[in-house]
């Protein structure tokens, strides 16, 4: 162990923070502080002398295998070897995780970081609304017509899910807390966000999520309520409406075809009718492809960075213009993992999900909530988005885990 290596964990918690602060704001910053923090925790002597419960950790092992199992993938890829490294590029922020975890095992320290992502994270909303009623211009011209503050530093996809983290975030730091403006603070804080989701941005991401967040609510504050305990006749009669509400309301807006919601079957069934190519239209289309290429290489899969060249191919043979658009992202990362590296990625993707919640359901209090919800956000996302391999999405995914699971 090369205890003579300096300590350098302040120095790379400041780093954690400038990430935490960039997320939803910088892609240079995102860059330039994972980096330093690559570094330096590599030159610390506090990570090399944590490196036995690394290595003993098995969220940490399920990471580095997904990690390594991806660069060994690029020895039988069907693809190019230049999409084969651009795509394992994109995987390579799961190291995060065991870099974070020696320097976050203090709860001062996670909960600091975790109100600097809510800083920055509500300051997005903030300017999401102010560009919506029109006080500010920062929204990103290039997805007009959408409405001002749908798209703010980042496109709409991502800043929903960013903003289903902000919920997460402020509903985790209400519910633990016993102080009673604190709480009133960060409940507005979620509301806000959760009104900005249904109001102004357009993306269906954080839409359809939206309603799962909040039957996590209703439940993390039962299960809070009861104290642990089933005690039926303690049991919230508030809970049913809440529920009741929260469900009646997803059917009535996904039953109006004229919503964002409303509108996902139409896209679907006209893409299936006409070969037209709409945006859940090409959805359905890329996890089409992607089950018929995993049941070409069910063991071993098309190698690391296959899908752009697959897809390419099997357009070249389609006749519908739905099913001529090529893609290096399915997205859906189950099937990503599936296609690229068979059984094996299926089941490494899979355990890595199952992991996490392992990891929110024996944390306590604060970290507990928040990996839960993202968990939440995150397993089920992943059913229609690639968020590992997506740029802002993987790096939240990961940053929470470094942050908040046990070492």
């Amino acid at each position: 162990m090369p205890i003579s290596l300096p300590s350098l964990a302040l120095w790379i918690r400041y780093c954690t923070y400038g990430l935490v602060l960039s997320l939803p704001i910088s892609t240079a910053g995102v860059n330039l502080f994972s980096s330093l923090i690559l570094v330096l925790a590599l030159l610390s002597k506090e990570w090399w002398q944590a490196w036995p419960q690394l290595w003993r950790n098995p969220l940490v092992l399920c990471a580095l295998m997904l990690f390594f199992s991806m660069l060994l993938g690029i020895f039988w890829t069907e693809g190019s070897s230049y999409e084969a490294w651009s795509v394992l590029g994109r995987y390579k922020k799961l190291l995060l995780i065991p870099l974070l975890l020696p320097f976050f095992s203090q709860r001062p320290h996670q909960r600091f970081a975790l109100h600097l992502l809510l800083f920055s994270l509500s300051l997005t909303v903030l300017f999401s609304w102010t560009d919506f009623i029109g006080l500010t211009h920062i929204s990103d011209p290039i997805y007009y017509p959408a409405p001002p503050g749908d798209a703010v530093f980042r496109m709409h996809i991502t800043q929903g899910l960013l903003f289903l983290l902000n919920i997460v975030v402020a509903m985790g730091l209400a519910l633990s807390s016993s102080n009673r403006l604190q709480k009133i603070i960060y409940i507005a804080l979620a509301g806000l966000t959760a009104g900005d989701i249904i109001l102004v941005m357009v993306g269906r991401t954080g839409k359809a999520l939206l309603p799962l967040l909040m039957l996590w609510v209703i439940g993390e504050t039962i299960r809070i309520k009861m104290s642990g305990t089933w005690r039926i006749k303690q049991f919230p009669i508030w809970s049913v409406f809440a529920i009741a509400i929260t469900l009646a309301g997803t059917a009535y807006f996904a039953s109006k075809p004229d919503t964002m919601l409303g509108s996902i079957h139409q896209e679907v069934h006209e893409s299936h009718q006409t070969g037209a190519v709409t945006s859940q239209g090409e959805r359905v289309a890329f996890w089409t492809k992607g089950i018929k290429l995993f049941k070409q290489e069910p063991w071993l899969g098309h190698g690391t960075g296959s899908v752009i060249s697959l897809t390419t191919q099997m357009a070249q043979h389609s006749s519908r213009a739905v099913d001529q658009v090529p893609t290096f992202n399915l997205h859906n990362e189950y099937l990503m993992w599936a296609v690229q590296l068979g059984l094996l990625g299926l089941i490494l993707i899979t355990m890595f999900f199952g992991l996490y919640l392992r990891a929110g359901l024996i944390a306590s209090d604060l970290n507990g909530l928040v990996l839960r919800g993202s968990w939440l956000v995150f397993a089920a996302g992943c059913l229609f988005n690639s968020f590992l391999v997506d740029f802002t999405e993987g790096y939240s995914l990961v940053i929470l885990l470094g942050l908040l699971s046990r070492l």
